[in-house]
């Protein structure tokens, strides 16, 4: 009977940690390069609430991988109110993520591409 009562309160406790630490931890953020609005946004969510950063896309020089084992990509602005670096993610990942996230951001940047939500032109 005893161990029941140390099994339920071990898994109680174990349930709240584990809710405390989604809830400080756990963060989707969203970052959308907006050519026709000449804008990228940052949004965040996570438990607390919601976040959104809106930067002129002009001001953005380029995107560059921070780190080497462990990484992340970076943006480049060279200019206006959001001039230095503004990290994508908090946190450094391993792997080919943050290559692959800062080339594709590269290479949008170098030339417009054809944006593929406009209406069909007749």
């Amino acid at each position: 009977m005893a161990g029941e009562w140390v099994a339920g309160i071990v898994l109680s406790v174990s349930a709240v940690f584990s809710a405390l630490l989604i809830r400080l931890i756990v963060r989707r953020v969203q970052v959308i390069f907006d050519r026709n609005g000449d804008t990228i946004t940052f949004r965040a969510r996570n438990m607390r609430g919601y976040n959104q950063v809106i930067h002129a896309l002009g001001d953005l020089s380029h995107a560059k991988k921070d780190g080497h084992d462990t990484a992340r990509s970076v943006l480049m602005f060279d200019r206006g109110m959001s001039q230095g670096e503004h990290s994508i993610t908090q946190y450094h990942v391993s792997g080919p993520a943050p290559k692959r996230s800062t080339d594709a951001i590269n290479a949008w940047l170098k030339a417009p591409a054809p944006v593929d939500s406009e209406p069909p032109k007749a």
